[in-house]
């Protein structure tokens, strides 16, 4: 009397092996990407390198996602003098800062920090300038007024005020954590990931050729 055996072949269990491994890492880049992309700092008011004639009410500052207004901070300041007045105000993803209504003229630089909705802290910088209508002129007819009624201090006041109130010189992008786009070690378990696939579809196919062979055993020589 003879029954027919089917052995499993190794190749079949390093290729399950795998195939776990590969679920395993899968896993893995799922729950951490989510993680791994911070709050972005996409738009403000006054905007970066901005010339303002007029004295703005608010800071504003939207983010991609939403941010913890507890944890917030915005200070604005010419020199060592800050305008920043009352407490940050947040609004789902936006982010709003008081200023004192008698702000001097100046160039002002906004500093932020905030917390993600994963608890990532996020700080970054950005400019701004201040010029109260009229101030040019006021200070062109001072120096006239001054001046002994020759033409070369008129023209040396005509000079300065152009330097006073230029445009707005060329800054970095506002920070925002500098977390945009996925971490390069994600793009490497991706690649590891291809080439597990490839290794166990190759070992699974070399196994159903293995376990296509049957092998005949006589049970008789067994029973004595």
């Amino acid at each position: 009397m003879s029954t027919t055996r089917t052995t499993r072949p190794p190749v079949l269990r390093v290729a399950a092996a795998l195939a776990g491994l590969l679920a395993l890492l899968c896993a893995q880049v799922v729950v951490s990407a989510p993680a791994s992309a911070h709050a972005r700092l996409e738009k403000t008011s006054p905007a970066d390198g901005a010339s303002l004639t007029a004295a703005p009410p608010e800071i504003m500052l939207r983010f991609n996602e939403v941010v913890n207004g507890d944890l917030s901070e915005v200070t604005v300041k010419t020199g060592s003098t800050d305008v920043a007045k009352g407490s940050v105000d947040v609004e789902g993803d936006s982010l709003y800062q008081p200023l004192d209504s008698d702000m001097p003229e100046g160039d002002y630089t906004v500093t932020y920090k905030v917390v993600s909705a994963d608890g990532h802290p996020v700080s970054g910088t950005f400019d701004f300038t201040y010029t109260a209508p009229g101030g040019g002129e006021q200070d062109s007819d001072s120096a006239t007024s001054t001046s002994s009624g020759t033409s070369s201090p008129s023209s040396s006041s005509q000079g300065a005020a152009p330097s006073a109130t230029s445009g707005p010189s060329d800054s970095a992008a506002p920070a925002s954590g500098e977390d945009s786009g996925l971490p390069g070690w994600i793009w490497g378990v991706g690649a590891l990931g291809v080439i597990l696939v490839i290794i166990a579809v190759t070992l699974l196919a070399r196994g159903r050729r293995s376990s296509s062979e049957e092998e005949d055993i006589d049970l008789d020589d067994h029973r004595g």
